[in-house]
């Protein structure tokens, strides 16, 4: 599928862009399968291209006396640099919000994804542990995130609490 911004949104779109070569195939226990991914166009001059490869199981027939069955979906991230290379900026931006909270806004200005993990907080000169989020975000080209943190005592000044 085509993974695309939509109003500051991710959204997926079907998309026959990506050729996978097996398309199907039989995987037994413990056995493992070369995939080989091509591009049936040429790469994008502005910004990357996004895709996600998914992958289901096809169930087997169900055994007898059997109503329950798992199924595995892997839903895999695919990237297409744009022709002209990448080039990474993030902006970021700390802003106290009512309350005591910290709110952290990141925007790409740059022209591929930019994969945030976790975010670590601490006040300047503060020998603390920081206050730490953990989270699995992209930020496509123009995409703007936002993380609040509401641990209040962080951000106070010495002596105010």
């Amino acid at each position: 599928v085509a993974w695309t911004l939509s109003e500051n949104k991710l959204v997926y779109h079907d998309s026959d862009d990506v050729l996978l070569n097996p398309p199907i195939f039989t995987l037994e226990p413990d056995q493992a399968q070369l995939m080989q991914l091509g591009l049936r166009r040429p790469r994008a001059e502005g910004n990357e291209i996004a895709y996600r490869l998914i992958v289901d199981e096809v169930p087997p027939p169900p055994k007898p006396g059997l109503s329950l069955r798992r199924l595995s979906r892997i839903s895999v991230p695919i990237f297409v640099e744009p022709q002209g290379g990448a080039r990474n900026q993030v902006d970021w931006k700390a802003e106290l919000v009512p309350g005591g909270g910290m709110k952290i806004t990141a925007t790409n200005k740059g022209n591929v994804h930019v994969q945030i993990k976790r975010l670590d907080l601490l006040p300047e000169g503060s020998t603390d542990a920081p206050s730490s989020k953990k989270m699995l975000d992209y930020l496509f080209p123009g995409m703007t995130g936002e993380w609040v943190f509401e641990e209040e005592k962080i951000w106070a000044p010495k002596g105010c609490l």
